[in-house]
């Protein structure tokens, strides 16, 4: 065992000829060290290692998959009534009737798909869903202010009928005689005097107007310009809301039928396939890559390619090797190309690692342990020290 300060073909040729016993070299696909081997040694028979192949064949197409697919894959679920995938609320039905109408279909395809009346159909379709959605929270706040209000009015009911005056109840609940004189008046009402009427706003008139503009794609300052010209007085932070607002809601919607009509399968697991059975990796069923295969034909084809691979690696038949390769050619894929690039250039290697048995496994077991010593190390010696530290360490292991 050694170590050489530099992978330059002459040098490791040096170092290869003080040992003219040399027979078989197993090496990983450097052109360095085929042809450093070849000058030391021009009889000895080189060896690819068997792993580097591998590992170079998976992540040249690792590099590929991660090409064609996105981080997530969209798989749309099983087909079920989109009436049943959605809440029934009247919130969400709107939002149906919205995103079925985005996505192209009449209100009559509508009504047939969500089994709904035209009459509601077109009803919800002119709904203001932004109006929808302020009344629903607004509606929710005002139920929580009668509740809490018509808590108050019977406490100060309860004392009265107990025989307390109002100065005695004021005192006792915090609330003002005025308030005590009110909660006790029969007539009281607990909705607010408020409530069920809405504001209006400063850009009634111009909804239209905006909506038509953001579908065709104009920007901020161009619908603002619009807005301007047709007499718009408020301030340009109010459009601005208004879109942040509407936009907000659309992706609402959108994620909402996302979440309840897809899921998702992560790019992760399927480059995991490249290295291991499906069956050993958590998070994919056979149903979810059968989904998957059917988005992208070229996956089942890749995942043969290796198994093929590594089979003819391990069966030693070297005279399949050629049909393999025309295989993998067939594919037109660049990767796949540059992989078989590769091994054309030291096809001699290549066969070897198929007819013998040897690798580089006791090599790459040192060279990991002697990537540990060297972090260890690091900026504090030389390589000098670095390889007498190693041998000597070598040296100890075979003498103790």
């Amino acid at each position: 065992m050694d170590i050489l300060n530099s992978r330059e073909s002459s040098k490791v040729a040096t170092w290869l000829k003080s040992f003219p016993n040399i027979k078989i070299v197993s090496r990983d696909g450097s052109n360095e060290y085929a042809k450093a081997i070849k000058s030391a040694h021009p009889n000895a028979i080189q060896i690819n290692d068997r792993f580097h192949i591998i590992k170079n064949l998976t992540e040249y197409l690792k590099s590929y998959i991660t090409k064609i697919m996105k981080f997530k894959i969209k798989i749309e679920k099983p087909r079920k009534s989109m009436e049943t995938s959605l809440s029934n609320s009247k919130t969400q039905r709107v939002k149906l009737a919205k995103v079925l109408s985005n996505d192209g279909l009449t209100p009559y395809e509508i009504s047939k798909k969500i089994k709904m009346d035209i009459r509601t159909v077109n009803k919800y379709l002119s709904l203001n869903i932004n109006t929808l959605f302020s009344n629903n929270k607004l509606d929710k706040k005002h139920k929580e202010s009668v509740n809490k209000k018509e808590i108050r009015v019977n406490i100060v009911k309860d004392l009265f009928s107990k025989g307390f005056s109002m100065a005695e109840i004021s005192r006792k609940t915090g609330f003002t005689k005025k308030t005590v004189k009110k909660y006790l008046n029969p007539n009281i009402s607990l909705v607010h005097g408020s409530y069920g009427s809405s504001r209006a706003s400063i850009l009634d008139g111009y909804f239209s107007t905006i909506e038509e503009m953001i579908n065709s794609g104009a920007s901020f300052s161009s619908i603002e310009k619009n807005l301007i010209s047709k007499g718009y007085k408020g301030s340009a932070s109010s459009i601005r809301m208004y879109i942040s607002k509407k936009q907000r809601l659309e992706n609402e919607i959108e994620s909402s039928s996302l979440k309840n009509n897809y899921y998702f399968v992560e790019r992760s697991k399927i480059i995991k396939m490249l290295y291991m059975k499906p069956e050993k990796i958590d998070g994919i069923s056979a149903d979810d890559i059968d989904s998957v295969f059917q988005l992208y034909p070229v996956l089942p084809k890749l995942y043969e390619l290796v198994d093929s691979f590594k089979k003819l690696l391990f069966e030693k038949k070297v005279k399949n090797l050629s049909k393999w390769i025309k295989k993998a050619e067939k594919l037109d894929i660049d990767e796949i190309k540059s992989f078989l690039n590769g091994i054309s250039m030291d096809i001699d290697g290549v066969k070897n690692a198929i007819k013998y048995k040897y690798s580089n496994g006791l090599a790459e077991g040192k060279i990991n342990k002697i990537k540990v010593i060297k972090r260890i190390m690091y900026g504090r010696s030389s390589f000098a020290y670095l390889r007498r530290k190693i041998l000597e360490l070598e040296k100890f292991r075979y003498t103790n």
